[in-house]
């Protein structure tokens, strides 16, 4: 860019650049779209295995409370 560039050719100039961007970031979060869409099944089946986890670690938890209560 030239240092002699006159307001209007410095605002085309921002405005390029912000469309382009624009333009980047859409295509980005397209592109991190259709990957979630193809990786969906796996996410779902690894959230309900950590749900599981979860409440077997629970479950074990209060077993252990109620072994505990009944040692004391």
């Amino acid at each position: 860019m030239p240092l002699s560039a006159t307001q209007e050719e410095i605002s085309a100039y921002q405005e390029k650049v912000q469309k382009n961007i624009f333009f980047k970031s859409w295509r980005r979060h397209l592109h991190l779209w259709k990957a979630r869409k193809k990786s969906l099944p796996l996410r779902a089946l690894a959230v309900k295995e950590i749900f599981f986890v979860n409440q077997v670690s629970i479950f074990q938890v209060s077993i252990f409370r109620g072994l505990a209560a009944l040692a004391v």
